[in-house]
């Protein structure tokens, strides 16, 4: 499995500035989000290294928080960072009023399936919270990850378009180390909100997340500051279980 492999001989060694978009974009997002529906029994679906978790047990005390993933060497991580008080084997039927999926939902190759067994897990009302690279911007090399799409423009504060319609699977290439790899499906907005569809959430809304210049000193990371905060690198799509 891909994602074991990672686990194993990469994913803990990740740097500051590997993390920077999940640190200053995502994980507020995503918080923010949490405290507008007042969720109280959240899971960290396919949680890595248990980051997302411990930010949200930060941030949030009162909340009871889970986290769980399909790769055995990813929970192990997040099982030495977090401890066996947030670790699940597998999430509870009914139990959830929010479920996130950080960066995930682009990584499995039969979406639906795993949009199901989640449906399951929430309760009546709940709420699924995915987040996913936005489907019109290439990723670049100083991005979360690298992958084969092509930066054409010197000027970091800006993006290409990709073809946006190209729905093709690509390999991303992790520390350019060709033997640290997995797969990322691109998708359009109207594949995404397909999938919701047909597994029975209604999308709530949709965000596309930059960072607050309040969150964070222009001085650490500027290309990243610049790039992230004139364009769009992801959406976040806020679903309901009806």
């Amino acid at each position: 499995m891909e994602w074991d492999y990672l686990g194993e001989r990469y994913w803990d060694k990740r740097n500051e500035r590997q993390r920077w978009v999940h640190d200053y974009i995502l994980y507020p997002e995503l918080l923010a989000r949490i405290k507008e529906l007042k969720s109280r029994y959240v899971l960290d679906y396919g949680c890595g290294d248990g980051s997302f978790a411990k930010f949200i047990a930060n941030y949030l005390p009162d909340t009871v928080i889970n986290a769980y993933d399909t790769s055995v060497s990813m929970q192990e991580i997040a099982l030495q960072n977090i401890g066996e008080k947030y670790i699940v084997q597998w999430p509870t039927t009914n139990m959830y009023d929010a479920i996130c999926m950080n960066m995930v939902l682009q990584d499995i190759e039969r979406p639906c399936d795993t949009l199901r067994e989640l449906y399951k897990c929430l309760q009546k009302n709940g709420f699924l919270l995915s987040t996913v690279p936005h489907p019109v911007f290439s990723l670049i090399e100083s991005r979360h990850v690298t992958t084969t799409r092509i930066r054409r423009v010197s000027d970091l504060s800006h993006k290409d378009i990709y073809r946006y319609l190209s729905e093709e699977k690509e390999t991303v290439i992790w520390a350019q180390q060709e033997s640290l790899h997995s797969s990322l499906y691109n998708r359009t907005l109207s594949t995404y909100s397909q999938y919701f569809k047909q597994t029975g959430y209604t999308i709530a809304s949709i965000t596309e997340p930059l960072p607050k210049v309040s969150d964070i000193s222009v001085s650490q990371e500027p290309d990243l500051m610049n790039i992230h905060s004139a364009l769009p690198s992801f959406m976040v799509f806020v679903c309901q279980k009806i």
